[in-house]
């Protein structure tokens, strides 16, 4: 999972193609890496019960997200079909188990992260590492190769559970547990 990982970032950064096929591969790869992280975390039994409950993943975006959406089409977690949704509208992610915000939606950060303040969501935004993470994963680019970021203690805040090799393959990992 951990190599899987790695060659999905990989990917990303060394996409030399043309600026539409790339930017069309950017975003399945995008997709990718978000279905890569949800395999690292765990939801609450009350968020997200045993057995075959859908996981619903929200994409917040200024428009429809096709390739993203076909990455994560017809797969499951832990037993959990991926419902997959893009929304432009903050009002439509209440029920998600996950919300990525995308670069061209950030101007939205704020309303979404206020809609779901302290409830047990997976929050993955596209940003620059070189600022504060407002969300539980940040996905961007650090020295010229596409990194993520971890801010562990918002994860704990609203009940997720991280694993550890995630952990160990983040740029950066903010955390009151220790130093990291």
């Amino acid at each position: 999972m951990q190599t899987r990982l790695v060659l999905i970032l990989a990917l990303v950064t060394s996409c030399v193609a043309g600026a539409r096929l790339c930017a069309q591969t950017a975003l399945a790869v995008r997709g990718a890496f978000v279905y890569n992280v949800l395999n690292f975390v765990e939801w609450p039994a009350t968020v997200l019960p045993p057995g075959n409950t859908p996981l619903r993943v929200v994409v917040v975006a200024p428009g429809p997200q096709p390739q993203f959406e076909a990455a994560l089409a017809g797969r499951s977690i832990k037993g959990h079909p991926l419902v997959v949704e893009t929304v432009h509208d903050p009002e439509r992610i209440d029920d998600a188990h996950v919300v990525f915000i995308t670069a061209d939606a950030v101007s939205l950060l704020r309303p979404v992260l206020r809609r779901i303040d302290g409830r047990a969501i997976l929050t993955l935004t596209e940003q620059s590492l070189d600022t504060p993470v407002d969300t539980i994963v940040a996905l961007g680019i650090k020295d010229a190769k596409l990194a993520f970021s971890v801010n562990l203690d918002l994860a704990d805040d609203v009940g997720l559970q991280i694993a550890p090799n995630l952990l160990k393959l983040a740029k950066n990992v903010k955390t009151s547990r220790g130093k990291r």
